[in-house]
């Protein structure tokens, strides 16, 4: 399966605080998931927002639906921990636009480890849960406020819980952490997500997140400015804060020009060289 994986909020749109951060840890168990995955052999968009993304919580949601819907998965798993103004809600449950097997067998799954099974909750209006390529689910692990699920989740750990989720979604676990897909330190997700977007619209490069000749040739071929249409454009208009739609507007060429301003670039509204190499360093 191709499938979209998003940890909840960004740091500066945070989500629930309590006993534990919701933030921090939808974020460890996001990159389990992810890891479980790809080590059965699935294909996996980490849909999550770059680090200080935005402070807009409707800019940092269209960036997960958008990048799952952008790169055609299958199913959407948005990470999250809950709260509630009352310490005693607990337990673990699963939000979606209609009832699904996958998505029970998520919740059922996580319920096993000992949270209270509180099952699918239809929730429409709720943008993850509205992606339209595919069928999506909000996995709301346990309450970040309750004693008794944050010592159960601290005793299963984040790992305990990534488990439960892939076998709900895949039927199979992996009894160990896999190792990393790649471990060069110069890896950068969002230099792939850059190059792959480069083949779609020019030609083939190598896709491996890894800056070499080929991709600075690339960046130098790759000139967006008003009227270009294309998914590179998406990938640009989402790391300056922007709503991505693929089309170079004025809206977008005002923002990359605050950008250029920020960040002592030529400031011309273009797209080009300097652009790319600046959000690539920013973007890691």
């Amino acid at each position: 399966m191709k499938i979209g994986v998003r940890g909840g909020h960004t740091e500066l749109c945070k989500g629930a605080s309590g006993i534990i951060d919701e933030l921090t840890e939808d974020r460890k168990v996001k990159n389990f998931v992810i890891s479980k995955l790809r080590a059965l052999g699935h294909t996996v968009i980490d849909c999550t927002p770059p680090v200080n993304y935005t402070s807009s919580a409707k800019k940092d949601l269209v960036y997960g639906t958008y990048t799952c819907n952008n790169n055609n998965c299958e199913l959407y798993l948005s990470i999250h921990f809950n709260s509630a103004d009352s310490p005693a809600a607990h337990g673990t449950e699963v939000c979606v636009y209609s009832a699904f097997d996958t998505a029970q067998r998520v919740v059922n799954n996580i319920a096993a480890l000992g949270f209270a099974n509180r099952g699918q909750k239809l929730h429409p209006g709720y943008h993850d849960v509205r992606c339209p390529s595919c069928k999506a689910m909000i996995i709301e692990c346990c309450f970040v406020g309750s004693v008794a699920d944050t010592n159960l989740y601290k005793k299963v750990g984040p790992e305990g819980i990534a488990n439960a989720i892939v076998k709900g979604v895949t039927g199979q676990t992996v009894a160990s952490r896999p190792t990393p897909t790649n471990t060069n330190s110069s890896y950068n997700p969002h230099l792939k997500d850059w190059q792959d977007g480069f083949c779609k619209v020019y030609y083939r490069i190598p896709v491996d997140g890894i800056y070499g000749p080929k991709t600075e040739a690339a960046f130098n071929k790759a000139i967006l400015k008003v009227g270009s249409n294309n998914c590179l454009v998406g990938w640009l208009q989402i790391r300056i804060g922007t709503t991505p739609d693929n089309i170079f507007g004025n809206i977008t060429k005002a923002k990359l020009v605050e950008f250029q301003r920020k960040h002592n670039l030529d400031v011309d509204g273009i797209a080009g060289p300097q652009v790319w190499k600046k959000l690539i360093k920013i973007f890691k």
